[in-house]
């Protein structure tokens, strides 16, 4: 959810984690991933999210299989 607003260098994009991060979609403080994408998420972050991620299954799917999919050693899901 933080990862794709206008900057494409924003450390929250999968694309642009670092080794040894911790990588999660959400945490008690923000809305589940279908919460933001329905309710919460402006155009521009939808656009972002489709042209960065793979959705080839259901949005909580892949935003799990983006977290799992990168240099982060850990993901929460």
């Amino acid at each position: 959810q933080f990862g794709f607003g206008f900057y494409p260098d924003n450390m929250y994009r999968p694309h642009n984690f670092i080794q040894n991060c911790v990588a999660y979609t959400a945490t008690h403080y923000n809305p589940t991933t279908i919460g933001w994408w329905t309710k919460h998420a402006e155009d521009y972050e939808k656009k972002t999210f489709v042209n960065n991620v793979r959705l080839q299954e259901q949005l909580d799917e892949c935003c799990n299989e983006d977290d799992r999919d990168n240099v982060a050693n850990i993901a929460i899901i």
